[in-house]
């Protein structure tokens, strides 16, 4: 077996088990934090923006990956105190592309939007009260997913 082989086969495994693992956790909340508790179970979060009543936090104890790339930020939404959303930025194209495949195999094919004059696609996935949206702007490089 070719080491290039074995080096695919690895990184298919350790993606279906991350995004596996990610799914399954949607339904529930993300990074171990549940959908509506309160940001008071949260010591380790540090607020970086208030618009009320909404408060906007990160975790700078931790490192996040998505399909075996860093992921620059994560930003967790909080509304009246209550844990609502989360908001990634990712890094590349291929995170966009790996996401909106997992996505489209988990929750069936997305809403799509596409504004040309600025490159910009985005999808939509509903799932029960769960909302993902993972757009991308090609011509600014921005990709985002928000849960």
């Amino acid at each position: 077996m070719s080491q290039y082989f074995k080096n695919q086969l690895v990184f298919w495994i350790v993606l279906l088990f991350i995004s596996s693992a990610a799914a399954e956790e949607l339904k529930d909340g993300m990074h171990g934090m549940r959908w509506g508790s309160s940001v008071d179970q949260y010591a380790h979060l540090t607020p970086v923006r208030e618009a009320a009543p909404v408060t906007y936090y990160i975790n700078s104890n931790m490192n996040f990956m998505v399909s075996n790339q860093p992921v620059p930020e994560v930003i967790y939404g909080f509304y009246e105190g209550q844990f609502f959303a989360v908001y990634i930025k990712l890094r590349s194209p291929d995170q966009f592309f790996n996401l909106t495949r997992h996505f489209t195999s988990k929750y069936g094919n997305p809403k799509e939007d596409h504004i040309v004059h600025i490159q910009q696609t985005v999808y939509r996935w509903k799932e029960s009260d769960i909302k993902i949206k993972l757009k991308m702007t090609e011509s600014t490089g921005n990709i985002k997913l928000a849960i």
